[in-house]
């Protein structure tokens, strides 16, 4: 059984630097497979992908191909929340953004939000961000589903003095692999990725199955999964739809639909940002909403009002 689907997501390449196109790699179980208590066969996939990292590579585009960039490196800021059994797969995420996240342009610092600061420096302690002193550990109580993912953004906020001395900063699932060379091209004011299966959904309310998936040509407003075999399934809205939700984006007014596994920019942005998810995410609490896909959907109501400068596609 195939329980997992590579998705790609890439910038938009500048004419100096198209040896460097930004790829993400996310092992996405399958909504038909994915049952609570699998992630066993997520976390073997994922060390898979990362024995295929080539550490001593260097990426081809310098720092002075870009003129937002000074001589000075970069300093950024990698924001995950590793908790549970997730706390499994810090160690190539790390090591795939060390190989592939801005290499030889940027200074990463990681801030890894836990339950178990002693298994993450297990993990970590023979790691060169470790030996540098750019692995900053904060405890974080799991809290069990959704508040494991739903709150992220209030542990980020937080903590926020520990990463605003950052350049720019990124909030990124720990389940992340990065799988080639990521460049400067995301070193904007504020960056979104949209989703890998649902870029183009709108919130309109088709359900069905589309047969030879790959012969489909999905219409904008749709969103589909391919699944393993050969058939794609249309489901319902991925936004949050209900009005008194404050991350509702209502049938017909959403036109793109964002990935909650990596966004970021400027630190200050990133401030102001996760100011307002942590604002939304209570007064739904009061109310005793809890919006469909938690902070995802918060952070597409966000874009739906302040659309990202920079869109990874």
């Amino acid at each position: 059984m195939q329980a997992y689907r590579d998705a790609i997501w890439h910038t938009p390449t500048h004419a100096e630097s198209h040896a460097c196109l930004a790829h993400l790699q996310t092992f996405v179980l399958s909504s038909t497979a994915y049952r609570r208590g699998d992630e066993d066969w997520l976390i073997k996939m994922h060390e898979q992908a990362s024995k295929r990292l080539d550490p001593s590579a260097r990426c081809p585009v310098k720092a002075t191909d870009s003129s937002r960039l000074s001589q000075k490196l970069t300093k950024i800021g990698v924001l995950m929340v590793a908790s549970g059994r997730y706390i499994s797969f810090v160690r190539s995420t790390v090591n795939s953004a060390e190989s592939y996240l801005l290499r030889d342009i940027a200074e990463l610092h990681y801030f890894i939000f836990t339950d178990s600061v002693s298994s993450v420096e297990e993990q970590l302690k023979d790691t060169r961000p470790w030996m540098d002193g750019r692995v900053h550990c904060v405890h974080r109580t799991h809290d069990g589903w959704p508040s494991a993912s739903m709150k992220r953004s209030y542990s980020y906020l937080e903590h926020a003095s520990l990463w605003l001395g950052m350049d720019f900063v990124y909030a990124v699932d720990v389940d992340v692999a990065f799988v080639s060379y990521v460049s400067h091209e995301i070193l904007g004011e504020t960056v979104g990725t949209l989703h890998a299966d649902n870029a183009f959904y709108d919130g309109s309310e088709i359900v069905g199955l589309f047969h030879k998936a790959w012969a489909v040509d999905a219409a904008q407003g749709t969103m589909w999964r391919q699944h393993h075999g050969n058939a794609a399934l249309v489901t319902r809205a991925v936004y949050e739809k209900r009005r008194e939700s404050t991350a509702g984006i209502h049938p017909g007014e959403g036109r793109q639909y964002f990935a909650g596994g990596f966004y970021g920019g400027r630190s200050q942005k990133v401030l102001e940002m996760l100011k307002e998810l942590v604002k939304r995410t209570d007064k739904d609490l009061e109310n005793n909403i809890v919006a469909i896909f938690h902070d995802e959907s918060q952070i597409n109501r966000y874009w739906f009002d302040h659309p990202p400068q920079v869109k990874l596609s």
